[in-house]
């Protein structure tokens, strides 16, 4: 601004004030305009905001008071720096213009040096506030554009996440109604065939008949194993009672195949419409008592599913080692099952038990259900 030519508003009741602070301002170059009163100041201001004002005190309509204040008090021009121009020098009226806003005072007689030097001192003050101002804007602008961007990718990561997981658990619902209805077919059809086998031998071939029958008999285990593995892979029935009906079955699978033993509690019925939801608490119920056994030595586990007015808990115990002090980097799945509790709106906690042990605790609202659903 200092390099440009700045304009000033001089605002005085008296024409030959006017004239000679003109021509006090004249050799630095600036474009000065006038007002006779604070009306037509205030209108000046308007049409045109100035860099500075010289403003007189006594005006014929309003006081000088008056129109600074009410120029502070506007968003709009409370950066226009005011300079008071007046005969009053007491320590009231310093005061009441200092009140009003003003950045300075000059008392008539005005004295030329006095004024320019005033008058740079706080051009050069609004030059440097204008830019500051100029620059907090567009820092504000930047940060408002960040911020939504990265809202977006925060949005667009948390789709594909829940993505990737749906896609995962619809390949292995898949896998699993493969490895029930054709591998496990298959394996009945070798059942069938060493019984029929062992039937078509002679009575001589007392080996062999043995031999067929191990082989369906081992068949026959087979085709448990694989049906165990398929509702691991497919495990909630679409129905609203397919989680409660369920895990019934992977307690169950959990003692058979690991010797240890896992109870079931539902006092009551639960029933789940959402299948989507379903399947992520019994996810979350399946790698917890992984979690148990695994890493937590568990010989004994419990699974609780209850529902009241307000939530569904599903809940975990087991009498393992707890939690280790030292996080496993890999293996807990505890990432996963925290974005599986909140892919359903719900919360989890895993602490460790009084008695030892830890139990995990996820809580879904039902009016999430019902949002759900």
């Amino acid at each position: 601004m200092l390099d440009q030519k700045a304009r000033i508003l001089i605002v005085d009741d008296e024409p030959r004030n006017l004239r000679l602070i003109e021509a006090m301002l004249g050799p630095d170059g600036h474009i000065t305009l006038t007002a006779a009163n604070a009306a037509e100041a205030l209108a000046l201001v308007a049409r045109q905001a100035p860099d500075l004002i010289l403003l007189d005190i006594m005006l014929p309509d309003r006081s000088g008071f008056e129109v600074a204040s009410q120029l502070k008090s506007n968003a709009a021009t409370k950066g226009i720096p005011i300079i008071m121009v007046t005969a009053l020098d007491d320590r009231e009226s310093r005061l009441a213009g200092l009140n009003a806003g003003a950045e300075e005072f000059i008392t008539k007689p005005v004295d030329r040096p006095e004024l320019l030097i005033r008058v740079r001192n706080l051009l050069r003050l609004k030059e440097y506030s204008d830019f500051l101002a100029d620059h907090n804007r567009i820092l504000e602008k930047q940060v408002r554009e960040r911020t939504a961007t990265l809202a977006e990718e925060i949005q667009e990561r948390k789709r594909l996440e829940q993505e990737i997981l749906e896609i995962s658990d619809h390949e292995q619902q898949r896998i699993g109604r493969d490895l029930h209805d054709s591998v496990c077919q298959q394996l009945t059809g070798i059942e069938l065939m060493s019984h029929a086998l062992r039937k078509a031998l002679p009575p001589t071939a007392k080996n062999e008949a043995e031999l067929a029958g191990q082989v369906a008999f081992y068949t026959r285990e087979a085709i448990a194993e694989v049906r165990m593995i398929a509702r691991g892979l497919c495990p909630v029935i679409v129905e609203p009672d397919g989680l409660m009906s369920t895990l019934p079955q992977l307690a169950e699978t959990v003692t058979r195949m690991f010797k240890v033993t896992c109870v079931i509690e539902c006092p009551r019925t639960v029933l789940v419409h959402d299948n989507n939801v379903a399947t992520n608490l019994y996810r979350i119920a399946q790698e917890a008592l992984s979690n148990a056994i695994k890493h937590g030595r568990a010989r004994r586990t419990e699974i609780h599913l209850t529902a009241d007015p307000q939530e569904l808990v599903l809940t975990i115990r087991d009498d393992g080692q707890g939690l280790p002090a030292q996080p496993i980097r890999s293996g807990l799945g505890l990432g996963i099952m925290q974005y599986r509790a909140n892919m359903v709106g719900g919360s989890l906690v895993i602490e460790p038990q009084p008695t030892g042990g830890t139990v995990v605790i996820c809580r879904v609202p039902l009016p999430a259900l019902s949002a759900r659903g």
